[in-house]
């Protein structure tokens, strides 16, 4: 599974995990359209790209949108606070819908699982400041997780955890650690992970549980274990510099 597109949830593909794309092609240009729009101050109106159906607004005080398609209506309004839900919204900007499709109009369809859905979430609020809000969406999404949530799901969850947090291990004293247990799920998953991308892309990509986990050992001067993990993933096939690490530490070890 490559990266997903922050404005309409398509998936763009096993090669877009090495490089910089945000954006599917129709989104991109889309996009672009309403970069070129606001330059020029001229309005312009950009129809809806996802294949979800927005009808009617819902009765005042109710929660519609994505949050009622995935149920979330009461974890929504009780473990966020209103000011963590306007800040979430007002940051949420998918390309051709309204700013509060989340909570708004009737979604009929989607291909995102509700684990996917919260991950994708997350990263709208990627900034330290609104790290507690991104900590409760993988949080939330952990819980969601069941025996039907698509391995590729849990893989990039876990991922997006392990970001989350240790961009954060010094703001937050439980944050390295709460990293080491997102990179640690992840590798638990990798010989399923790996049948997936194999079976879907034909290929590895890099395992950033294992790359992560490899950088996090080596400043913690724990040689050996990186030595044994740099050795597992490259067993697997994962694509990386496993053995520049591997010497590295060997090195490293014996001065």
């Amino acid at each position: 599974m490559g990266k997903i597109c922050k404005d309409c949830g398509k998936n763009l593909g096993f090669f877009s995990i090495f490089s910089s794309v945000e954006r599917c092609e129709d989104c991109a240009k889309k996009f672009q359209l309403v970069q070129m729009a606001v330059k020029n101050e001229s309005p312009i109106y950009i129809p809806p790209i996802q294949q979800q159906a927005v009808i009617n607004k819902p009765v005042s005080g109710s929660v519609g949108g994505k949050i009622e398609y995935y149920r979330l209506q009461e974890w929504w309004l009780n473990a966020l606070s209103s000011e963590e839900r306007d800040t979430i919204i007002s940051l949420y900007r998918p390309l051709g819908l309204s700013p509060d499709s989340l909570i708004h109009g009737k979604i009929t369809s989607s291909d995102q699982s509700v684990v996917a859905f919260l991950s994708n979430l997350s990263a709208w609020v990627k900034k330290p400041e609104y790290r507690k809000i991104g900590y409760k969406l993988i949080e939330k999404a952990e819980s969601s997780l069941s025996n039907r949530t698509p391995i590729m799901d849990r893989h990039f969850l876990y991922q997006v955890k392990m970001e989350i947090y240790y961009r954060n291990r010094d703001m937050d004293d439980f944050a390295l650690s709460s990293a080491i247990e997102a990179c640690n799920q992840q590798i638990a998953l990798s010989t399923k992970a790996k049948q997936s991308f194999v079976k879907q892309w034909g290929e590895l990509p890099s395992h950033a549980g294992y790359k992560q986990l490899c950088i996090i050992m080596e400043k913690q001067k724990k040689y050996d274990e990186v030595i044994r993990l740099a050795s597992e993933a490259k067993k697997q096939g994962w694509t990386g510099d496993w053995d520049k690490r591997i010497e590295k530490c060997m090195k490293k070890k014996n001065v």
